[in-house]
């Protein structure tokens, strides 16, 4: 079988490259502006950088293969990829040039900002992955049944979760977490105010639930231990910008069910391949297996975000997080690239149209992996003897268009 990119010469690669480098550059040049404005560690915001960079290469990357992409389903996925892509490596750094140099934004901006783009990140996140196993699984559904039923399955999960940050978008500053830092705090001034400096954890919540009433666990009604082991518990937070970690705890942890239930979605196709594995585009499904460790990798760091007890750990957490993200990044976007070069040649475009007239009739595409997997085990001869196959007169026909 010949290779997937014999007939694509190295002028129309070359071409190619350069036209995804030209929009690509002014979102590299925005995050790099954006993002020296943010009074981090050069460490922190390099690491920001480089993931907002990959993104937004991997979301261009994306909407080239949307707008080239044979099989009409197929555009969807790339479509609500490009906007994830996009999404993570454009709004932050665009946010801060026009905070900064722009226009004017109040003190709760940057909360909003960050709030609404993680919600909507995971939903794009979680409907690509269910749309592309949908597509995967259901070639024959019509597209826009696919889309429906994707945006079904993720809205009701999506809207169930974030529903009361539309309702409420200072929700965070009134969970219970937040009420009882609150009455904490108010019993602590109340205490430092009367001379008292180094009040008692027993001192404190006595105090406290005269703030509290509606708290459930430094309330009148909660028994004097729960209270003081309530204390106990959120005291840890008062120091520096800690408490951070308790607003953005209850957001951390929705975050983490939508990274969970796209590795469910993942886990479910690739059992479905197992038992039923018919012809496929090629690099779909490796598109979709290169989407496991990096959902894993998204469920792992809201995992640690929620279980950190200081800021700084979580800044560490965050900035080592970026770079394995990144380390995924880069293969999915090889796979991205890989794919939009398939569909430039002869042979792609052909293996395509004749999947989508009768898959049945065809044999499975073997790209570029499954070509390096295969040396690796069997010798060049028994490989070009085993895997030859002869084309039936109908397919012939299709190709030559009825020359003899």
């Amino acid at each position: 079988m010949a290779d997937d990119f014999s007939t694509l010469d190295l002028g129309s690669s070359m071409k190619l490259y350069r036209q995804i480098f030209i929009f690509w550059v002014p979102i590299l040049m925005i995050n790099i502006a954006g993002l020296s404005t943010l009074p981090e560690s050069l460490s922190v915001r390099m690491s920001r950088i480089v993931l907002t960079n990959v993104s937004g290469l991997l979301g261009i990357v994306s909407l080239f293969l949307f707008r080239r992409e044979i099989i009409r389903s197929r555009r969807f996925f790339f479509l609500i990829l490009a906007a994830l892509f996009l999404l993570n490596g454009l709004v932050f750094g665009l946010f801060h040039v026009c905070k900064h140099w722009i226009i004017y934004l109040d003190d709760w901006s940057e909360f909003y900002e960050y709030q609404y783009a993680a919600q909507a990140y995971f939903l794009l996140l979680s409907g690509c992955i269910t749309y592309l196993v949908i597509d995967l699984s259901f070639g024959d559904l019509k597209s826009l049944r696919k889309l429906m039923l994707a945006s079904v399955l993720v809205g009701g999960v999506w809207g169930y979760l974030f529903y009361p940050y539309f309702v409420n978008p200072k929700y965070l500053y009134s969970t219970p977490d937040i009420e009882d830092y609150r009455s904490i705090r108010a019993a602590m001034n109340e205490l430092q105010s009367g001379g008292e400096r180094n009040s008692s954890v027993e001192l404190i919540a006595s105090l406290a639930m005269r703030y509290g009433p509606k708290s459930g666990k430094l309330g009148i009604q909660c028994s004097k231990e729960i209270r003081e082991a309530r204390v106990t518990e959120v005291l840890p937070y008062f120091r520096g910008d800690d408490v951070n970690l308790l607003i953005y705890r209850p957001l951390w942890q929705r975050q983490l069910l939508m990274a969970l239930l796209s590795l469910a979605l993942i886990l479910a196709f690739i059992l479905y391949q197992y038992l039923a594995d018919p012809p496929k585009s090629a690099y779909m499904e490796k598109i979709l297996w290169c989407l496991l460790p990096y959902c894993s990798f998204e469920a792992l760091h809201y995992y640690a975000f929620i279980h950190a007890r200081a800021f700084d750990e979580f800044v560490t957490l965050g900035m080592y997080g970026t770079y394995a993200s990144v380390g995924v990044m880069i293969p999915f976007l090889a796979l991205l690239m890989l794919r939009l070069r398939f569909i430039e040649t002869v042979e792609g475009r052909f293996y395509e149209h004749r999947l989508i007239q009768n898959p049945s009739r065809i044999t499975r595409w073997r790209d570029s992996f499954d070509n390096w997997i295969l040396r690796q085990f069997m010798s060049t001869k028994e490989l070009e003897h085993r895997f030859l196959i002869q084309p039936e007169e109908s397919v012939w026909k299709d190709i030559t268009h009825g020359q003899s």
